[in-house]
């Protein structure tokens, strides 16, 4: 199914529940996507709120058994953001190649990383590239305005 030129992505699966993988599965949940997001640790999963209403799975995300059960095969779309990016990178590249998932986004810290995640066919957020263009951008402008860069806008 397309619109305006994107495929529609109504299956996702986020895996790390820190504060961008709850963030984000908070937003495509309301956005009545249908989510399922893993992390190992019981105390990250605690921290989702109670309008979350996606599916919740606690194990290791390396783990195939818990990719099956967080439904890895019904998805469209994984996002890994888990804290270390060679899991990240690793991660994504399985769900690609044993599962089928065509649409798959890895969150890079390490800007000298973005290589090797694109050289396995991985999309690639990396804040840090985000970080330092925002600033790169607020130092451009006049000064004497409180500007923010926030999602991709300012604030």
């Amino acid at each position: 199914m397309e619109t305006d030129g994107r495929e529609t992505i109504r299956f996702t699966l986020v895996v790390g529940c820190g504060r961008l993988g709850a963030m984000l599965a908070v937003r495509l949940s309301e956005e009545g996507h249908s989510v399922s997001i893993v992390d190992a640790e019981r105390a990250a999963l605690a921290h989702l709120p109670s309008s979350y209403s996606g599916r919740v799975v606690q194990g290791r995300a390396m783990d195939l058994e818990t990719l099956e059960r967080a439904g890895v095969r019904e998805m469209d779309a994984v996002v890994t953001a888990l804290a270390d990016d060679g899991e990240n990178i690793a991660l994504a590249a399985l769900v690609q190649q044993a599962f089928g998932v065509a649409r798959v986004v890895a969150r890079v810290r390490d800007p000298a990383r973005i290589a090797t995640a694109r050289g396995l066919g991985v999309d690639v957020v990396c804040p840090t590239s985000l970080a330092a263009d925002a600033v790169q951008e607020l130092l451009r402008r006049a000064p004497g305005g409180a500007d923010a860069v926030q999602g991709g806008g300012r604030t």
